[in-house]
């Protein structure tokens, strides 16, 4: 069983691919709003099946849920889709192969109406290479028409010739006069187009007859996000540029309209403060093999302003830092100035209301003269620029959570500080304001460092305790021991995650100027989450779907291995980030 194409029928999804030299995104409109690619659909599928998720792919248990998925399918299309239209539709998608392309333009249009105020079709387009030809595609859809009918649904379909190609239009029947809420398909030199609105067909039928001429592939940010992230095997792009004419629908709608108020705010204001126009384009790539999978994003910004300022990273590297242990489920360590964002919000607000942001700063200075301590200076402003966070994770045992047990999983964060002693006095201070005379907390020294955890979370299984070093600010979430041992690797330590000889090679192979890593361990994230899932084919919680066997289960207790990690980096450049990501095999 061809278990990735059963899948996208399952939800709907035609996969799609074309026999000539052509690039289909020459096709998608330049203006394209989103547009995804895929470079071989038969060489992803294999990669996929083959690669490092094949372990999940290939479980017996996946294979008999999905088989009894398509046994619990009705013959009888009278009682809803029938498995003779599934079967259909995996034979459809089964003669699709090659290049895959897709775009959403017209995004504009979702803030228009028409006279009776129906929402107006965007402009969609999806494009494949195939071999089909025009009879092949024309038996199917009539013979998906007599199912539909069948089951008790409402569709028309029609044959027209455009630039002398056969098109099939298909839709609701209320809708049959109106050409741009149908869809459209057709077989054109060895391309299956599928593509809403009579003007859509039109138009791309124009570019298969004059040979395209470039389409969303010139689009000049479309071109450096790809050169910087490579053309990989699966590319998304997404145009913000969109994001102008919601905004500017936003600001002058009726029904977003803030009423009036004593601060003068006002939609438009809102939104010009937030500076959200700034952002550009964001591309992703996914590259798949048999041995690995590699992930890009590009995000490209204009001015940074509004919230976009709070999207810099200071200089100097992202800190490898000794106290992450070898064996977490997932670390970031990072370069960021935390100390920026309450300027930043102060900024905003000032844009959004002076009033406002006076009544604000008024309400913070009262507040600071009570508590006798200086937030935005001695707190906020204490904090340094880099920032770690890690989580730990062990096996599951679905049982012991359904019986009440804790979860297995801990949370640590850890952010520099410029000055710990004043910040370690103006947080205590907060806390006795907050709680004069209680005891909150409970202090214990561990190698010269105070640890002061919070009274009663031991009956809940958490413990939530934070410590102030002569450099961080640690916070620690679960067991008490994590804090323990980061307190003791603070220094140097040799079984930091970093040190492991795998993760030591793979840093070796990455750019310089990494303002952030992130690690993933995806063997101890799927023993975490794959227990998880299997529950919810279990019937004691009542997840599992109806299907024709009860009670049994994906994994039954025989988990999947995925002996890999996923280690990724992000750099700051004048357009914006680039992240890049990779998965490797353990080996240690």
């Amino acid at each position: 069983m061809n278990k990735p194409l059963l899948l996208l029928s399952l939800f709907g999804i035609s996969s799609l691919s074309l026999a000539a030299d052509v690039r289909l995104a020459e096709f998608l409109p330049d203006d394209s709003w989103m547009t995804m690619e895929v470079e071989d659909l038969d060489k992803l599928k294999t990669d996929f099946r083959e690669g490092p998720f094949s372990a999940i792919w290939e479980h017996p248990g996946i294979n008999k849920t999905l088989d009894e998925i398509m046994d619990s399918l009705p013959e009888n299309p009278e009682n809803g889709p029938s498995k003779a239209l599934f079967e259909r539709i995996k034979e459809f998608a089964g003669k699709i192969s090659g290049q895959v392309a897709f775009s959403l333009g017209g995004v504009e249009k979702l803030f228009e109406g028409e006279e009776d105020g129906d929402p107006v079709m965007v402009d969609v387009l999806l494009l494949a290479e195939t071999e089909m030809n025009p009879r092949d595609l024309e038996e199917f859809l009539q013979w998906s028409e007599k199912e539909i009918k069948a089951s008790g649904g409402k569709i028309f379909l029609e044959k027209e010739k455009l630039r002398g190609k056969e098109v099939f239009f298909m839709g609701s029947p209320e809708d049959r006069e109106d050409e741009e809420k149908r869809m459209g398909c057709c077989v054109v030199n060895g391309m299956l187009v599928f593509g809403f609105g009579h003007s859509v067909m039109e138009n791309l039928l124009e570019k298969v007859v004059e040979k395209p001429s470039g389409g969303i592939v010139e689009n000049p940010d479309y071109r450096e996000v790809f050169e910087e992230l490579g053309t990989g095997d699966v590319r998304f792009f997404l145009n913000f540029q969109g994001l102008e004419d919601l905004f500017d629908f936003l600001g002058k709608s009726e029904d977003m309209k803030i009423p009036e108020n004593p601060f003068g705010v006002t939609t438009k204001g809102l939104i010009d403060a937030l500076g959200l126009d700034g952002l550009e384009c964001l591309g992703l790539g996914i590259d798949f093999s048999k041995q690995s999978v590699e992930l890009g994003s590009a995000v490209f910004m204009g001015e940074r302003d509004g919230l976009l300022k709070l999207m810099r990273m200071p200089e100097g590297d992202a800190p490898l830092v000794p106290f992450v242990p070898a064996g977490v489920a997932t670390a970031t360590v990072s370069r960021y100035d935390l100390g920026q964002v309450w300027p930043v919000i102060e900024e905003v607000l000032q844009k959004v209301s002076p009033a406002l942001h006076l009544m604000v700063n008024s309400q913070i200075a009262a507040f600071e003269t009570k508590a006798g301590v200086n937030v935005r200076k001695d707190l906020l402003g204490a904090f340094g620029e880099e920032l770690v966070t890690f989580s730990e994770l062990k096996p599951l045992d679905p049982e012991s959570l359904v019986d009440g047990g804790e979860l297995p999983m801990g949370e640590f964060y850890a952010i520099s500080l410029k000055d710990s002693e004043t910040f370690d006095r103006a947080l205590r201070t907060l806390m006795d304001t907050f709680a004069p005379g209680a005891e909150l907390f409970e202090d214990r020294q561990h190698k010269g460092v105070t640890i002061r955890s919070m009274r009663g979370g031991e009956g809940l299984g958490i413990e939530l305790s934070y410590a102030v070093t002569s450099k961080w600010l640690l916070l620690n979430v679960g067991e008490r021991s994590r804090m323990l041992r980061a307190i003791g690797r603070l220094e140097k330590s040799r079984k930091s995650l970093w040190n492991k000889p795998s993760v030591a090679d793979a840093l070796r192979g990455a750019p310089g100027g990494v303002k952030q890593w992130d690690y993933l361990d995806l063997e101890g994230f799927s023993n975490f989450l794959l227990p998880l899932l299997d529950m919810a084919f279990s019937e004691d919680l009542k997840l599992r779907m109806e299907l024709s066997t009860k009670g049994g289960k994906l994994f039954d207790g025989d988990l999947p291995e995925i002996p890999y990690f996923l280690l990724g980096w992000t750099r700051d450049t004048k357009r914006g980030f680039i992240s890049k990501a990779k998965l490797y095999p353990k080996g240690d």
